[in-house]
């Protein structure tokens, strides 16, 4: 076996959410990798990645808050985390059950939400005027419902979905999943194709 090239996850990510967008001067664009334990925030500009920032929060936060709160297991967390989701505008009232799983799904995912926010602004505040135009949010815990949303609102900006796995972007053949399966794949695959993409683009 002979390594062929050693890349950037952020680089995968651009080239594959991008695709042939890539270089192209389409103005501020953001990627927001939201995974387990960190979330990436990429913003770049006609081909080149200005910002990169790393943030120690991820999926895993939003569970462990969920399981200290309720309580309940971690296991049981995850999958109520899955069917609540946050609340797209203003932070829910607090009580019991779905609810109070709402609202503390809202809380952890605000202070997610305001450290994107404070990379993004800080990007634009040292670019001479520059302006977010495009939003794309990737990453399992882009899965949770409503979050991209909710990041979408602060930001000011619509959510771009990421569809990897798409014609327009290259030939992809039978896959042998459903329109929901492919879906719920999507977030998840920019890292592994963009890296399968090293050298095409």
């Amino acid at each position: 076996m002979k390594v062929m090239a050693i890349d950037l996850q952020a680089f995968a990510l651009t080239r594959a959410v991008l695709g042939a967008d890539f270089d192209l001067d389409t103005g501020t664009q953001a990627i927001v990798n939201i995974g387990a334990g960190l979330t990436q925030v990429i913003l770049m500009k006609g081909g080149t990645i200005r910002f990169l920032r790393m943030l120690t929060i991820g999926g895993a936060s939003f569970t462990s808050a969920l399981a200290d709160r309720m309580p309940m297991e971690p296991d049981q967390a995850e999958q109520y985390k899955r069917r609540t989701g946050v609340a797209i505008d203003a932070a829910p009232a607090g009580g019991e059950g779905e609810a109070l799983a709402r609202s503390v799904l809202t809380e952890e995912a605000d202070i997610l939400i305001e450290e994107i926010r404070g990379s993004v602004d800080y990007y634009l505040s040292q670019s001479g005027g520059d302006t977010l135009d495009r939003l794309f949010v990737a990453g399992n815990g882009a899965r949770l419902p409503n979050l991209a949303n909710r990041l979408g609102r602060s930001l000011g900006v619509g959510v771009q979905p990421v569809r990897v796995l798409d014609e327009e972007k290259m030939r992809v053949g039978k896959l042998g999943l459903s329109d929901v399966e492919l879906a719920q794949a999507q977030p998840v695959l920019p890292v592994p194709v963009g890296l399968a993409m090293w050298g095409e683009l």
